[in-house]
C-alpha cells in the first residue's frame, strides 16, 4: 500500500521564505565581484575564450562543491571562490607567467588538502575563540555597509528606498517576510519607477570552453603556495569553521580542507580558481534570519 501524497501548504512555502531571503545578497555579492576577474582577463590579457573557461570554473567548480558538501553533511556550507586570492594573483601576473601561477595553484590545493588530511586546521580551529572570528567578519564586511553610503550619494532614491525599507522591516520582529526580501522588493520597485532597469543584452552565444596547462616551476610554487595556504586554510575555512560552531553545528574542518584543496587544484586546470569556505557569506546562509536548520 502506498502512502498518501503529501500536499505542500502555505505554512511549507513560508519555511523556504528565509532561505531563500538569505540567497538573495549572496547571489547580488557573485554577481557584484564578477568585476573582478573581468578586470584581471583584461590585464593578464586571457583571451575570450580563455575567461568564459576561467567564469565557468570560477563559478562552476564552488558551486558543485557546496551542493556536495551540504548535501552529505545537512549543514549550510557554502564555498566560493577567494577574491582576495584572485587579486593577488592578478598583481603577481606581471612578474610570473600565467601558466606559472597556474602551476603554484596546483601544489597550493594539494598542500591545503593534506593539510585537512592530517587535520591540523582543525586543531588550530578548536584553539580560536569565537569572539576573534566575530572581529574578522566583521572587519570583512564593514567596507561593504559604508559602500552602502557611498552607493547612497550616486543612487539616493533605489538605495534610499531599499535601506529605509529593510530596517523599517527590522523594526518588526517575527514579521512573515524576511527584511531582506522586503528590501529587494523596495530596491526593485524604486529602480523601475526611477526607470533605472535594464533590459537583457541581445547577442547570446554558446560558451567558447579552453582548458589551460599548468606549468610546474620554483617561482611559481614559492611565490603562490605560502599566500593561497594561509588565504584560503586559515583565512577562509577556519573563520568559517569557527563562526558555524559558534551557530552550534558540527562542520567537518577536515573534509572542508580536502575539498577545497581538490576543487582549487582541479580548478587550476581551467584558470585561476582558489576555492574555500565563503567566510563572508557564511554568517547569511547559517546564521539565525536564515530559518529552520
Amino acid at each position: 500500500m502506498t502512502p498518501p501524497e503529501r500536499t505542500v501548504t502555505a505554512g511549507d512555502l513560508r519555511r523556504l521564505l528565509p532561505p531563500f531571503a538569505a540567497a538573495v545578497p549572496v547571489a547580488i555579492f557573485c554577481v557584484v565581484v564578477l568585476a573582478l576577474p573581468l578586470a584581471t582577463a583584461r590585464e593578464i590579457g586571457l583571451t575570450p575564450r580563455q575567461t568564459s573557461t576561467w567564469l565557468l570554473a570560477l563559478y562552476g567548480i564552488p558551486g558543485a562543491v557546496s551542493l556536495a558538501l551540504t548535501a552529505a553533511y545537512r549543514q549550510p556550507l557554502l564555498v566560493a571562490w577567494h577574491t582576495a586570492v584572485v587579486a593577488f594573483l592578478a598583481a603577481a601576473a606581471r612578474d610570473i607567467p600565467y601558466h606559472e601561477l597556474l602551476g603554484g595553484l596546483v601544489v597550493a590545493g594539494l598542500a591545503i588538502a593534506a593539510l585537512g588530511t592530517l587535520g591540523l586546521t582543525r586543531r588550530v580551529a578548536a584553539l580560536v575563540p569565537a569572539p576573534v572570528v566575530f572581529g574578522v567578519v566583521a572587519a570583512t564586511v564593514l567596507p561593504f555597509v559604508v559602500g552602502t553610503f557611498d552607493a547612497l550619494g550616486e543612487e539616493p532614491v533605489v538605495v534610499g528606498v531599499a535601506l529605509i525599507v529593510y530596517l523599517l522591516s527590522r523594526q518588526r520582529p517575527g514579521g512573515k517576510l524576511p527584511p531582506v526580501l522586503l528590501a529587494l522588493v523596495g530596491g526593485i520597485v524604486a529602480a523601475a519607477l526611477t526607470g533605472d532597469v535594464e533590459p537583457l543584452p541581445e547577442g547570446w552565444s554558446a560558451l567558447a570552453f579552453e582548458a589551460e596547462r599548468p606549468v610546474l616551476s620554483v617561482r611559481g610554487i614559492v611565490s603562490v603556495v605560502p599566500v593561497v595556504v594561509v588565504l584560503v586554510a586559515m583565512q577562509a575555512n577556519l573563520t568559517a569553521v569557527v563562526y558555524l560552531r559558534s551557530n552550534e553545528f558540527q562542520p567537518p574542518a577536515r573534509a572542508i580542507d580536502i575539498a577545497t584543496g581538490l576543487a582549487t587544484t582541479l580548478g587550476a586546470m581551467f584558470g585561476q580558481v582558489p576555492v574555500c569556505m565563503a567566510a563572508l557569506m557564511t554568517p547569511l546562509t547559517a546564521g539565525p534570519e536564515a530559518g529552520e536548520r
